[in-house]
C-alpha cells in the first residue's frame, strides 16, 4: 500500500511539472506572437472562454491541416467544461524564464506586459485621443494530453476597430509552437 502511494505522488508531481499555465504558454511564444515596436504590450486582462465548433471535416477544409476527429472532440468536450472567463496574472506573464550572469550578452529584451482592465482601456482611449495596441487573449483550449491547443488572439486599435484570428499551438520536441493561424477576422 505504501509502495503505491508512493508512487502515486511520485506520478502526480511530474504530471504538474509538465503542466504549464497560460501565461507560461504565452511567454514560450512571444516573439511569435506580438510584433515588437514598443517596450510595454498592453493586454485586456480578461481572459475570455475559446470557443470551439468544428469537427474533423470542416477544421480541415478551414485550415488545410488534418488533425484527428479524437483532439477535435476532445476541444469541443473541454470547450463545454471551461470556465467563462479568468484574469491573466501581469507577475507570471513578466517573469523572466532564464537566469543571466554578469558576463553574458542579451541579444534583445523581453518586452514588460501591462494588463489593464475595461475602464482602463477606455480611459486610454480617452486620454490619447490616439490608436493603440490592445492585445486580447482568450484563455488556451487544450486536448487531453496538452499537447495541442488553441486560443484567440485579439488585436484592439481603437474603440469599434479590431482584428482577430484562432491561433492552433503544439508542443513540439517539448516547446510551443505556432502551426497555423485561421478564422481571422478584421
Amino acid at each position: 500500500m505504501r509502495k503505491h502511494l508512493i508512487i502515486l505522488i511520485l506520478l502526480l508531481t511530474f504530471n504538474n511539472l509538465s503542466a504549464q499555465t497560460d501565461e507560461q504558454i504565452v511567454n514560450k511564444i512571444l516573439f511569435n506572437l506580438f510584433s515588437f515596436q514598443q517596450d510595454t504590450i498592453l493586454i485586456k486582462n480578461l481572459k475570455t472562454k475559446t470557443y470551439f465548433e468544428y469537427d474533423s471535416v470542416s477544421f480541415e477544409n478551414m485550415t488545410g491541416l488534418t488533425v484527428s476527429s479524437q483532439i477535435i472532440s476532445e476541444w469541443n468536450k473541454n470547450e463545454e467544461n471551461e470556465d467563462f472567463s479568468a484574469v491573466w496574472d501581469e507577475l507570471s506573464l513578466n517573469k523572466i524564464d532564464t537566469l543571466f550572469l554578469e558576463n553574458d550578452t542579451v541579444i534583445s529584451k523581453k518586452p514588460i506586459f501591462k494588463c489593464l482592465s475595461k475602464v482602463e482601456i477606455d480611459e486610454l482611449f480617452e486620454q490619447t485621443k490616439k490608436r493603440q495596441k490592445i492585445y486580447s487573449i482568450s484563455k488556451i483550449l487544450f486536448d487531453d494530453s496538452r499537447e495541442n491547443a488553441i486560443f484567440h488572439f485579439t488585436i484592439i486599435p481603437w474603440p469599434g476597430d479590431f482584428y482577430s484570428e484562432t491561433i492552433l499551438i503544439k508542443k513540439v520536441f517539448g516547446k510551443w509552437k505556432i502551426i497555423e493561424r485561421f478564422d481571422i477576422l478584421i
